[in-house]
C-alpha cells in the first residue's frame, strides 16, 4: 500500500480522497482510512496535526514513507517561510 497506493485504491477512492483534500482546504494534512468489504473508502479520521510517527521499531516498513512524509512537509514549511519573507521585504 505504502509503496503503490494504486494498487490499493481505486479510482473511486481516490476521487473520494480528492474531495476531502478539497473539503479540508490544506496541503498537508492525515487520513486514517480503511476499505470495507465492497472496497469503499471508510474514513476514521481527517486532521491537520496527524502524528507522522519517526519510530517505527515494530513496523520497520513504514520508515522510507515517514522520510517521504516528512521532507515534503519541510518543503511546505520552506517554501511558505520564503513566501512569507518576501511578502514583508
Amino acid at each position: 500500500f505504502l509503496r503503490d497506493p494504486a494498487s490499493v485504491f481505486s479510482p473511486a477512492n481516490f476521487a473520494t480522497l480528492r474531495a476531502i483534500q478539497a473539503a479540508v482546504g490544506l496541503e498537508h494534512f492525515g487520513i486514517d482510512c480503511s476499505l470495507d468489504r465492497n472496497g469503499e473508502l471508510v474514513v476514521f479520521e481527517a486532521n491537520a496535526s496527524m502524528l507522522v510517527h519517526g519510530d517505527n521499531t515494530d513496523f520497520p516498513y513504514k520508515d522510507p514513507y515517514v522520510a517521504i512524509i516528512k521532507a515534503a512537509f519541510d518543503r511546505m514549511l520552506n517554501t511558505t517561510a520564503r513566501a512569507a519573507a518576501g511578502a514583508t521585504a
